[in-house]
C-alpha cells in the first residue's frame, strides 16, 4: 500500500492576484433590515405591503391610543404614509416589536429618531428605559426628534414604545433606534466584525436573483431609488417576500451608497451587479424592455441611434453608477454632487461592474445584444473598467454554458476588454465537489471566470442551520484548492449565501448560509472558517503539488514575504500519516486546524463547536492530520 504523500516542488504554478476571495451580499435571510443594519425598527417608516398594504405591520398601540395610518400630509412623494397616533391617556402610544425584541446590556445606548407633528412630549421607552426626546430640526412642517436612551440593567426581548406625555395627538414617521456602537452609526457591530476578519478582496452587491426581481421588473433593484436621504427613498417589496416572510420588504436603507460606505470600510473592492431591462431568468418567460426600435436588429448591424429608450434607461444608470462612484466633477456633474452631498466627496473608486445575473441567450432574452451594448457604453465612458459577465447556473457541457463561453471567447479576440471574467454559480452536494475535483483544469484558458456563488448542500431546508456542517465546509475547502492552483482563469471566488437570521422560515429563504444571527448574538458556520482560512492565507504565487492518498486533497502558495502556505483536506475518516516533501526539515510552521464531526455544525447555544484552532510547531517529514480536517500550515522560508 503507497504511503500518503504531498509533494511540493520547486517550481511556480500560476500567479494569483491580490485577494481572490471576496463576498457576495444579497438581501435575502434578512440580510439587510433585522441584519447587517443597526436599525432595529422594522417597518420604520409605514410603507411595508405585499399584495395588499401592510402599512402598520410590526406596529401595536399602548394603552387605549388609537392608531391609524394616514397620507394626507406625507413628508414626501416616495414616503407616503405615517402613523396618526391619537391618546386620552398619559403614556399612550404605539410600540414596535423590533423583529425579535430588542436585547441590551447593562450601560448600553440607543439612539433614537423619529419625524413628527404634534404638540406633545414624546418619550422613548424600551423595558423599564426610558428617552425624552427632543426637536433637533424641521422638514417643512415635519420636526425631527432626536434621543439617547440608556439601558440601566440589562433587557432581552423587549419592544419599543413611543408614548405622548399627555393626552394628545401625533403625526409619527421615519422611526429609528440604533444601538450606539453601531459602525459609522449604521451598521451592525457584532456582523461587521465577522466580516472584517474574512479580509474580502472584493463585494458583489445587491444580489443575485435581487438585482432582475421576479418575473417582471416590478421588484428590480434600481440603485437610484437607493440612494439620497432616507426619508426619500421609496420602498420595495423584496423579491424574497414568499412563504412565511409575506412581509419582507426593501427599505434601502442600505442603499448603494452605504454599500460603497461598507466596502471603504472592509477595504473590498466594490462590485456592484446591474440589470439590464431583463427580470429573472428562472421564470420561463421573463419580462424584458426590448433593445431594438426593430426587432429585425442586432449588434453586429445596429447602431446607438437604434436602441429603445426603454433599454438606454438601464444604460444610462449604468454611466450614471460609475459617476456616482467615481466623478470629482462637482461643478458639472448631478451625481458626483450627490455623493458629496452624502458625506463623501472623495471618490469611491469603482473598478469592477457586473452586467445582469443568472442571465443568457435562451428564447427571446437577447442577452448578448443586452451585454454588448453595456459593454460598448461603459467601456465608452471608462476604458478601465473591468466588467463581469453573467452565465447560466447550469454546468461545463450544458449548451447555456457553452454558448456564453463561445460568445466571449469570440467577442474577447476582437476585443480584450470585453469580459474580465464570466460569473459562475453552483450549489451542489458535497459528492459533486469531490468528483469534480479537476473542474477548472480542463477548462478552456481563453475567457476567465468569476465564481461568484458557490456552496456545498445536501439540502436547502430554509432556516436550518443544523444542515451548515463540517462536511459540507470540507467539501468547499477541497474544491478551492483545485480553484487556487487555477488562478490562471478563476481570478474571483465568493461563497453564497452571507448572511441568515435565525428564526425558521419567518426570516429565512435559503441554506446553507455562512454567518447566523438573532437579535442578540452571531454565530460563525464551517464554511465560514474555510473562506477565513483562505482568505487569512493568501499567496502571490501557486507552487507545483503533487497529491497521493485516497480522501486527500492539497495546494501550496508562496507569499510575497517567501512564506510556503500549504493547505491539506484530509476528508477521511481517519487519521492520516502523511509524508511531507516539501523542501524542509525540521522548520517551524504555525498551523491552523479546522475538524470535528463530520456532521458537527454550530449554533446560538454553541457557536465555537467547530472552530479553527491555531498552534506552533517543529514539522519533520511525516504529519498527522486529524479525521474531517482542513489544515493550513505556514512555513518560513524559501522554496
Amino acid at each position: 500500500m503507497m504511503p500518503d504523500i504531498i509533494t511540493v516542488k520547486n517550481e511556480k504554478g500560476a500567479e494569483i492576484e491580490n485577494k481572490v476571495f471576496g463576498l457576495f451580499f444579497e438581501d435575502i435571510n434578512y440580510a439587510a433590515d433585522g441584519g447587517i443594519m443597526a436599525e432595529l425598527v422594522e417597518n420604520y417608516s409605514f410603507e411595508f405591503f405585499n399584495d395588499s398594504p401592510q402599512f402598520d405591520y410590526g406596529w401595536t398601540i399602548v394603552g387605549n391610543a388609537e392608531f391609524a395610518i394616514e397620507s394626507e400630509k406625507s413628508m414626501n412623494k416616495n414616503n407616503l404614509h405615517y402613523a396618526h397616533v391619537k391618546t386620552s391617556e398619559p403614556m399612550e402610544g404605539i410600540k414596535n416589536k423590533c423583529y425579535d425584541g430588542v436585547f441590551l446590556k447593562k450601560g448600553e445606548m440607543l439612539n433614537v429618531s423619529l419625524y413628527a407633528q404634534t404638540d406633545c412630549e414624546i418619550v422613548f421607552l424600551v423595558g423599564d428605559n426610558c428617552a425624552i426626546l427632543n426637536e433637533t430640526a424641521q422638514n417643512g412642517e415635519w420636526v425631527k426628534y432626536t434621543g439617547v436612551l440608556s439601558c440601566s440593567a440589562d433587557i432581552r426581548g423587549e419592544e419599543a414604545k413611543i408614548l405622548l406625555k399627555t393626552p394628545g395627538e401625533a403625526l409619527i414617521d421615519m422611526v429609528s433606534v440604533i444601538k450606539s456602537d453601531a459602525v459609522m452609526g449604521l451598521f451592525r457591530k457584532d456582523i461587521v466584525d465577522a466580516l472584517a476578519l474574512m479580509k474580502p478582496g472584493f463585494i458583489r452587491f445587491p444580489g443575485g436573483c435581487a438585482v432582475e426581481g421576479g418575473c417582471d421588473l416590478s421588484t428590480a433593484y434600481r440603485w437610484k431609488e437607493t440612494v439620497g436621504p432616507r426619508e426619500e427613498r421609496k420602498l420595495n417589496k423584496s423579491r424574497w417576500q414568499n412563504g412565511e416572510a409575506k412581509f419582507y420588504c426593501q427599505s434601502f436603507n442600505l442603499g448603494f451608497y452605504e454599500y460603497f460606505l461598507l466596502c471603504e470600510h472592509l477595504e473590498a473592492k466594490p462590485l456592484p451587479v446591474v440589470n439590464v431591462g431583463l427580470a429573472c431568468m428562472v421564470n420561463e418567460n421573463p419580462e424584458g424592455v426590448p433593445v431594438y426600435k426593430e426587432n429585425t436588429k442586432n449588434y453586429k448591424n445596429a447602431k446607438e441611434t437604434d436602441l429603445t429608450d426603454e433599454f438606454m434607461e438601464y444604460i444610462n444608470d449604468m454611466l450614471d453608477l460609475v459617476d456616482f462612484a467615481n466623478s470629482t466633477d462637482f461643478e458639472n456633474n448631478y451625481y458626483a454632487r450627490l455623493r458629496r452631498s452624502m458625506g463623501h466627496e472623495a471618490p469611491f473608486n469603482l473598478e469592477f461592474i457586473g452586467i445582469g445575473n443568472e442571465q443568457w441567450e435562451r428564447g427571446e432574452s437577447r442577452w448578448h445584444e443586452r451585454y454588448f451594448w453595456a459593454e460598448h457604453f461603459l467601456h465608452k465612458k471608462d476604458k478601465s473598467l473591468k466588467l463581469i459577465s453573467s452565465a447560466a447556473w447550469y454546468h461545463t457541457g450544458h449548451e447555456y454554458h457553452t454558448n456564453e463561453y463561445k460568445f466571449n471567447g469570440e467577442m474577447l479576440k476582437n476585443n480584450p476588454d470585453f469580459t474580465y471574467a464570466l460569473d459562475e454559480h453552483y450549489y451542489e452536494t458535497p459528492d459533486w465537489f469531490y468528483e469534480n475535483i479537476d473542474y477548472y483544469d480542463k477548462y478552456q484558458r481563453d475567457v476567465k471566470v468569476f465564481l461568484g456563488e458557490v456552496s456545498a448542500r445536501w439540502d436547502k431546508v430554509p432556516g436550518d442551520y443544523t444542515i451548515c456542517t463540517l462536511e459540507n465546509a470540507l467539501a468547499e475547502a477541497a474544491y478551492f484548492t483545485m480553484v487556487e492552483r487555477n488562478s490562471d482563469i478563476v481570478k474571483m471566488v465568493s461563497a453564497a449565501p452571507l448572511l441568515c437570521r435565525a428564526g425558521g422560515k419567518r426570516y429565512s429563504q435559503w441554506s446553507p448560509n455562512m454567518v447566523w444571527f438573532d437579535g442578540e448574538s452571531v454565530f460563525l458556520t464551517p464554511s465560514y472558517y474555510v473562506q477565513l482560512m483562505y482568505a487569512q492565507n493568501p499567496g502571490c504565487c501557486n507552487l507545483v503539488t503533487e497529491v497521493c492518498g485516497e480522501k486527500l486533497y492539497a495546494n501550496a502558495v508562496t507569499n510575497k514575504t517567501g512564506e510556503v502556505i500549504l493547505k491539506i483536506v484530509n476528508a477521511s475518516d481517519e487519521e492520516k500519516k502523511v509524508m511531507l516533501d516539501i523542501g524542509f526539515s525540521e522548520c517551524e510552521a504555525a498551523v491552523i486546524t479546522l475538524t470535528g464531526e463530520k456532521m458537527g455544525y454550530n449554533s446560538i447555544e454553541n457557536p465555537t463547536n467547530i472552530a479553527p484552532v491555531q498552534t506552533t510547531e517543529k514539522l519533520d517529514k511525516e504529519r498527522l492530520f486529524p479525521p474531517y480536517s482542513f489544515t493550513v500550515l505556514r512555513i518560513k522560508g524559501e522554496k
